[in-house]
């Protein structure tokens, strides 16, 4: 059914040539990683081919794990009648989730598309047999979740590779896996660790379904990083201002006007604050765009006007301690208006601070 070998094989040749990852390499690394999207809507009827799906399935089991217990498993659903009887789990579940939300919140959860079960050509059940390797595996004496972690890294494999397909993968985390595993005839002692919705799309977004919305903001990378000791951020915001961390994905933007009108339709303050007002941002094709990045072709910086619509490679200027150029880092990105933007250009962090109860202010 499927021909694992052939895409074994290109790794293994790049290996045998010690041939480090050319700059176009590194770039669509990083553009399936800023692009991968958790997709509930727009999947196309088109089948995904046997050979891609083992391409995607090979992925998956080539990520690193424990002792190299390797405990996932993959059932893969394709049949109307199984995923029905998948959809109808996840509406019960789904109902009883919704009881935990109030007035407004509980109005834009019920709106939310949280699955695309029917709608995906192909249903995904990732387990993790906990007893794969035996009693003692290397490196998991102490901490025992350990190969629960490792299987997430195989999703994770996969969700990347699916994005460099083009393929949809949406996660449905809302699901009662003892129902599901009874469906399923998977053991008792396997655990079920994710539900996966896989299929080709009508398009990827481009913000998270939830941030356009307004559920949750993107935190600044400044508050999550710790230096020697728990609460110690002064290097990031001294060296970083964390802006320079943001324009990997936040430069990534376009299309304001729709993003705007998806936001409005929820009726959402925060879904609105999170767009921004566009006056107030920098115009990334613009003179303040080209303040902060260096763009190489049209679209970020080059200055003429506009945003291009493809993808391309920036520049991205990082401060050193006196507040001028220390260094650059090339990213991959897609351009767009909307974004609030600081003096250089940059998205500015402080525009997107959340409030304290995680929702932005």
């Amino acid at each position: 059914m499927f021909d694992p070998p052939s895409i074994i094989r290109l790794g293994e040749e790049a290996l045998a040539a010690d041939a480090g990852f050319s700059p176009m390499e590194r770039s669509a690394v990083y553009r399936a990683i800023f692009e991968r999207r958790d997709v509930r809507r727009g999947f196309l009827p088109a089948p995904i081919p046997d050979d891609v799906l083992g391409r995607l399935l090979t992925a998956a089991h080539h990520a690193g794990s424990v002792g190299f217990m390797q405990p996932w498993d993959f059932v893969v659903v394709r049949h109307r009648t199984t995923k029905r009887a998948v959809k109808r789990i996840f509406r019960r579940i789904n109902n009883e989730a919704a009881r935990q939300y109030d007035g407004m919140r509980a109005d834009l959860y019920r709106s939310l598309k949280l699955e695309g079960i029917e709608e995906a050509p192909v249903n995904l059940c990732v387990t993790c047999n906990r007893r794969r390797g035996g009693r003692a595996v290397l490196g998991r004496s102490t901490v025992r979740d350990t190969d629960l972690y490792s299987t997430c890294c195989a999703i994770q494999n996969l969700w990347l590779a699916a994005r460099a397909e083009g393929i949809g993968v949406g996660w449905v985390s809302i699901m009662d896996h003892t129902a599901l595993k009874r469906l399923l005839g998977i053991p008792k002692s396997v655990t079920v660790l994710a539900y996966l919705c896989l299929g080709y799309v009508s398009e990827f977004a481009r913000r998270p379904d939830l941030e356009t919305v307004g559920w949750r903001v993107r935190l600044p990378l400044d508050r999550l990083v710790h230096y020697e000791s728990w609460g110690n951020h002064v290097e990031l915001q001294r060296k970083s201002r964390n802006a320079r961390s943001n324009a990997f994905h936040e430069n990534r933007e376009e299309g304001y006007e729709e993003d705007k009108q998806k936001a409005s339709q929820t009726g959402s303050r925060v879904g609105r604050s999170l767009i921004g007002e566009k006056s107030g941002g920098a115009r990334i094709g613009g003179k303040r765009g080209a303040q902060g990045l260096r763009g190489h072709g049209t679209g970020a910086g080059s200055g003429n006007g506009r945003a291009d619509q493809t993808p391309s490679t920036y520049e991205v200027a990082r401060l050193g301690d006196d507040g001028g150029p220390r260094r650059s880092c090339r990213v991959v990105s897609k351009t767009g208006t909307g974004v609030p933007r600081d003096r250089r250009g940059l998205p500015d962090p402080v525009a997107e601070q959340p409030g304290r109860d995680g929702g932005a202010r």
